[in-house]
């Protein structure tokens, strides 16, 4: 099935009475959709200059982030299978064969793919940078020039 991504109109957003994927009421600024020809899920973010993180994770499951949410949401079956509320501002998603990483601006969250389990949480002293996956472990760099080996199983 074809993906659809859609930015809409608050007043659009209002008014459509499909399942919130996240919202916040008091400060989004911006609104969408994502139809997947069978089920459709509206979403509200903030942050007006970026756009949502959406991204396969396999079949119809996808992984979507902005602001401070994450979510994992089977689009076949209509089953968000994990809902994050953040402690700081979405970075970016990052998948190895068996885990997939979370990335925030002060935070790294560990998940399992397979039940969607969060493993571990690593605070970051300072701005994450960049991450780096190896066979073994992950490489994460944060602003200062310091950076975290975490284990990547």
């Amino acid at each position: 099935m074809t993906l659809i991504k859609q930015q809409i109109s608050e007043k659009q957003y209002n008014e459509l009475d499909y399942p919130i994927l996240f919202d916040d009421n008091k400060f989004d600024r911006a609104f969408g959709i994502i139809d997947n020809g069978k089920y459709q899920w509206k979403y509200g973010w903030q942050s007006i200059s970026l756009k949502p993180f959406i991204e396969n994770l396999e079949a119809e499951t996808y992984l979507i982030g902005i602001d401070r949410d994450f979510i994992i949401v089977d689009l076949s079956s209509n089953i968000i299978k994990l809902k994050l509320r953040l402690n700081y501002f979405f970075y970016g998603a990052k998948q190895t064969d068996k885990l997939i990483f979370v990335i925030s601006e002060l935070e790294v969250i560990k998940i399992v793919k397979t039940n969607f389990e969060i493993i571990q949480s690593y605070e970051l002293p300072d701005f994450f940078q960049d991450m780096k996956i190896m066979d073994e472990h992950c490489k994460i760099t944060y602003s200062g020039g310091g950076s975290i080996i975490i284990p990547n199983y």
